[in-house]
């Protein structure tokens, strides 16, 4: 998938060469992406996929804005603003209805996303956040950039509303204390938020959303690399392993980390693994 190609692009040495670094390839991957959708789009190519870019932009013009404090329910030493997600493998226990849940690998409880669910939640966001601004780069109307910023204030910025830089209870099993590692790889719409993130920024931005947003994936990449939950996922060596290593390389290169070039040799290594 995408986070194993751009793992292995940033990880792989070059003609044994000093290798670009990882900031500097993503930025041209992303750059090369729009700039082909504008070649296309002169060439008369490109009306059908401009059409439909042009629709989901304008219904995501309508969409949200989104944040973890909607949720229902919020778990013992948790606040509203820390991002939870109940397991969707979480039930009650038929022989004793209440508390703890017991977890039924493989049978997702579709009830479980209506008490908290903060991962749909991100995936959608993070999904109005990239149509938006890839149409205000590729069509040119700056009605989705504004909106797109707004998204990102109220998920990442606003006090009220933002996101905690954390993942305590990335996944919860109600009745269950002790925080579970296998949530971080729900962050992976992340993603489409950084690479609009990027786009936002090289288009010459001078809203003040997008700075924050960099200063959020600074402090959320510092309680990530110190987590007991991300050393955990590491040592999963499946695609958990990949969901938490290329998490961590992807906040690394959004904000330009020292960090960036051990993550992607560490990433590389945990595809070869």
């Amino acid at each position: 998938g995408d986070r194993s190609r751009f793992v292995r692009r940033t990880g792989a040495a070059v003609g044994g060469r000093a290798r670009p670094r990882p900031t500097d390839l993503h930025r041209r991957g992303l750059s090369d992406r729009v700039e082909h959708a504008r070649v296309a789009r002169a060439r008369g190519g490109f009306d059908e996929a401009a059409l439909a870019l042009r629709i989901n932009a304008d219904s995501a013009l309508c969409s949200g804005p989104w944040s973890v404090v909607d949720k229902q329910f919020v778990p013992e030493g948790a606040s509203r603003n820390e991002y939870v997600h109940i397991a969707e493998y979480a039930w009650p226990d038929e022989r004793d209805p209440g508390l703890p849940w017991v977890v039924r690998d493989g049978r997702v409880n579709a009830a479980s996303r209506h008490i908290a669910a903060d991962g749909h939640l991100l995936a959608r966001m993070a999904d109005a956040v990239w149509t938006l601004t890839l149409a205000a780069r590729v069509i040119g109307d700056e009605r989705y950039a504004a909106r797109s910023l707004v998204l990102l204030r109220a998920w990442f910025v606003e006090s009220a509303t933002a996101m905690h830089p954390s993942l305590r209870h990335a996944v919860h099993v109600p009745g269950h204390t002790e925080p579970m590692s296998w949530g971080l790889a729900r962050l992976h719409p992340m993603w489409k938020v950084l690479d609009a993130v990027e786009l936002l920024d090289s288009g010459g931005s001078d809203d003040d959303t997008v700075a924050a947003v960099r200063l959020w994936c600074g402090e959320f990449l510092e309680w990530l690399l110190a987590s007991e939950l991300y050393r955990a996922e590491l040592e999963r060596a499946n695609n958990h392993s990949t969901h938490a290593i290329a998490l961590a390389l992807g906040l690394a290169v959004a904000v330009d980390d020292r960090r960036t070039s051990a993550l992607a040799d560490q990433a590389a290594a945990v595809l070869d693994s």
